[in-house]
């Protein structure tokens, strides 16, 4: 008998989490609550730092002397708080959300857009958000807890550090690059020959695209996995040197596939003579 009570018991707490769940969820379509505001600001910045927690972060290239804040906030109860505090040529740009409750988050989130002169660099630290960084010829150093940093078009040397996550580049002319992840993926595609590259993962995968006429020192090591190194890429005596180690995982260096040539425009059809 007690066994039966037991498991009415169970049962009913069940429905009554279901029926809560599915409360908080229709509540929460009903009150959610989104805003949109962008900011110009006539500063000299040479660096912005990111303390920007979940947000989604997009760092891209302005004009000189020049910065644009945007920002698009969604949120349930409390409004999340973004602050932009320029300091002697540094840009800290934060993002928290203000809880009810400790570790009870109901609806909190950031879009921020950063429009900075070209040469800025970026640095900071995000926990399960995302960063691009588009255009920028200065470093980026970033470390990430659980996120998404994408590079596009970037110049300056980089340095990421990630527990879990991903790291990307396409059309990369950074000289240096190192890229350590606990678990996650590392995908680079460089546009110029870079100098040195270190990326590792200890569960995970690394993808190298290099330019094809270009050598390498190249080392790997894969402890359980596979690992495809194109052989035309290896020099031993070359100066440039790239480095791929994973624990569990794969590591794929090839060169970039060649770019199709354009298409010559068709000659204009003779006009029939009269």
């Amino acid at each position: 008998m007690k066994g039966v009570k037991g498991w009415r018991a169970t049962g009913t707490l069940v429905i009554v989490l279901v029926m809560i769940g599915a409360g908080l969820q229709t509540w929460s379509m009903a009150v959610q609550q989104r805003t949109s505001s962008s900011r110009p600001y006539d500063e000299e910045i040479h660096r912005v730092q990111l303390e920007t927690g979940p947000a989604s972060v997009r760092v891209r290239a302005g004009r000189e002397g020049h910065v644009v804040v945007r920002q698009s906030l969604d949120w349930l109860v409390r409004k999340p708080v973004v602050s932009a505090v320029f300091d002697k040529g540094v840009l800290t740009v934060g993002m928290h959300c203000r809880l009810i409750l400790p570790f009870v988050d109901l609806g909190c989130g950031a879009e921020i857009e950063l429009e900075v002169p070209a040469a800025t660099e970026v640095s900071g630290s995000v926990t399960s958000g995302s960063v691009q960084v588009e255009g920028l010829s200065g470093d980026v150093r970033l470390d990430l807890t659980s996120g998404q940093l994408l590079l596009s078009d970037t110049s300056g040397n980089v340095t990421v550090h990630a527990t879990s996550g991903l790291v990307q580049g396409t059309n990369l002319s950074a000289p240096r690059l190192t890229a350590q992840l606990t678990s996650g993926s590392v995908q680079l595609s460089f546009a110029r020959a870079p100098r040195e590259v270190d990326a590792t993962a200890t569960s995970g995968s690394v993808e190298m695209s290099l330019p094809k006429d270009s050598r390498y020192a190249v080392s790997s090591e894969v402890g359980s996995g596979n690992g495809r190194i194109d052989p035309g890429l290896a020099d031993s005596a070359s100066p440039n040197r790239v480095h791929a180690a994973v624990t569990s995982g794969s590591i794929s260096i090839a060169p970039a596939p060649a770019s199709s040539a354009p298409t010559a425009p068709a000659a204009p059809s003779a006009s029939p003579a009269p």
